[in-house]
């Protein structure tokens, strides 16, 4: 299965990037992107992605929460990019949330 590496170098040539985007929502909506095949043992994913976020209360102390994040991105296989971002939508009062967008490279080398 392919790796994302984050602060690492991988040795060998560059065969193909492919760009991708997806839609990101704050409720943990799985997003599958389909890919021009590549070999997930030589290849690696790269993100730039927005956050999704949502904030609210879930009591009735009256104090408002946060939280954002960008989604994971996954090779679910040679062909298959899953954006598994986590469930934000968590309070009892919703007073705003925004989705976002996933970017973000396939990058699959040659050794």
């Amino acid at each position: 299965m392919g790796r994302t590496i984050t602060g690492a170098a991988q040795l060998g040539n560059i065969k193909s990037i492919q760009h991708i985007t997806g839609s990101q929502s704050q409720n943990g909506t799985v997003v599958d992107v389909t890919i021009s095949s590549v070999n997930t043992s030589n290849s690696i994913i790269v993100s730039n992605s927005d956050f999704a976020g949502e904030y609210g209360d879930d009591d009735s102390d009256g104090r408002t929460w946060g939280n954002s994040s960008a989604a994971n991105a996954v090779l679910t296989s040679s062909t298959n990019v899953r954006l598994d971002p986590p469930d934000l939508d968590q309070y009892a009062n919703t007073y705003g949330s925004n989705s976002g967008t996933f970017f973000g490279s396939v990058i699959e080398y040659e050794l």
